[in-house]
């Protein structure tokens, strides 16, 4: 037999790989495709994918659009009174309403629509200075049952721009009755809140400033940056660009609102300025189950029984639990006035945690809370007892979900300590380890 003969046949009968080989070959494949692919993935493709074509409200229209339609609309200022009378659109009426009342009545906002002139049927244009008062005009219409509301996206002055004038002559007023039906699902208050914060279907936003919601929010509701609503020259962004934004935003990244919820916007009482009206901006994006919560934030905290989530430092922590036993060492048990509720791993809990703080599965949070009050805290008062919530770190979102589901126990003091262990450890505190643990 010639040598290349015998090196044929020793090719064709030689022994198969083992089926460990074979699946040690497919796992390396996999991962030299893997390493590749995480390189370039696309982290678009993490968000929810919708089920069903987005209609976008026709609400934003241009100046060019009001000057060809002005015969077939009704014009409403929503700046000040003051403003109004130096200059207006010509035939714009001016806005009733300074300012939302926190709890409006459908009849009498349609009294005050028909002293206007108003029906309900006409197709309104609203346009304005600052988006807050806009923002409410908007919702106000709505509210009452106005048959179309649209804005004047930049306003008077994308009016001037475009070479259109102004007016100081004040519009005669003819009284009339409204005859819309009011939409009540779109107004929010405390007792619709406080029933759904937290709950699965239902996603709270606070367009506070970041500082006003990290020192006290309705729990679970998202801080939410009104600046990004808008393009780079100030003008209200489009409806597929405003629900972009929408759908992206969340507690963490890669973790989203569904734009399936019921979406409740809520602010504080005080007027401020803000750049985008967020029920505005939702309407735009073609949010359909939204609705406005008026002075939401300063109504809540008016209520003792309402809990309210704050953010609180390293320093706080330490202050709070040395002040939570009378001189001496601290010891490491659970103090009788203070609840600190540690949400990691039970094995980083035993390595090392901070002082005085009880573990609890956060997966298993809603069915183990009660049992561990009775262990640590019998006859504790949830409204007399603060709770300190931590986890990992900043990324970790643990802590905000277990204090939402604590204040739906009744637990008003919610401290949300959003550093963590890793916070704990950067400001020079030391974690104990559990008694007993290897």
């Amino acid at each position: 037999m010639s040598p290349a003969a015998w090196t044929i046949k020793q090719v064709r009968f030689a022994p198969a790989p083992s089926r460990a080989l074979r699946v040690l070959a497919l796992l390396v494949s996999m991962l030299s495709v893997s390493a590749t692919a995480v390189a370039q993935v696309n982290w678009d493709a993490w968000r929810p994918k919708e089920e069903r074509v987005v209609h976008y409200p026709d609400i934003l229209v241009t100046a060019a659009w009001v000057q060809e339609n002005q015969s077939r609309i009704t014009l409403i200022d929503t700046r000040d009174v003051n403003a109004y009378k130096v200059a207006h659109l010509p035939g714009a009426l001016p806005f009733p309403f300074s300012r939302t009342p926190p709890r409006p009545s459908i009849s009498e906002v349609q009294d005050e629509l028909g002293r206007l002139g108003l029906t309900g049927k006409e197709t309104v244009v609203l346009y304005g200075g600052d988006a807050l008062p806009l923002g409410d005009a908007f919702w106000v219409l709505e509210f009452a049952g106005q048959a179309e509301v649209k804005v004047l996206n930049g306003g008077v002055s994308a009016w001037e721009e475009a070479g259109g004038g102004l007016s100081k002559i004040k519009q005669d007023l003819k009284a009339t009755r409204y005859q819309a039906t009011g939409r009540p699902e779109l107004h929010s208050n405390f007792e619709k809140a406080l029933e759904s914060f937290g709950r699965k279907g239902t996603t709270l936003l606070d367009w506070r400033t970041p500082e006003e919601w990290a020192g006290g929010h309705i729990p679970h509701s998202l801080p939410f940056p009104l600046e990004e609503l808008q393009d780079e020259g100030g003008l209200l962004k489009s409806g597929p660009d405003m629900r972009k934004f929408f759908s992206q935003w969340g507690p963490r990244v890669h973790e989203f609102v569904d734009l399936k919820d019921h979406v409740i916007v809520c602010g504080s009482g005080p007027p401020r300025s803000v750049p985008v009206h967020p029920y505005l901006g939702a309407r735009i994006a073609g949010i359909d189950t939204v609705s406005y919560y008026p002075h939401g934030t300063s109504e809540w905290k008016s209520h003792p029984e309402a809990p309210l989530t704050r953010l609180i430092d390293a320093t706080e922590v330490r202050r709070r639990i040395d002040a939570s036993w009378e001189g001496g060492k601290v010891p490491d048990l659970p103090p009788a006035n203070l609840i600190v509720l540690d949400l990691r791993g039970r094995r980083d809990y035993e390595v090392g945690h901070i002082q005085g703080a009880v573990w609890i599965p956060p997966h298993r949070f809603q069915e183990d809370f009660p049992a561990l009050l009775r262990e640590h805290w019998p006859g504790v008062n949830p409204q007399q007892t603060p709770v300190i919530f931590y986890c990992y770190g900043k990324t970790c979102t643990r802590s905000r979900n277990c204090s939402t589901w604590a204040g739906q126990f009744g637990f008003t003091e919610l401290l949300w300590f959003k550093d963590g262990t890793e916070g704990w450890k950067q400001a020079g505190e030391k974690l104990v380890r559990a008694a007993g643990a290897p």
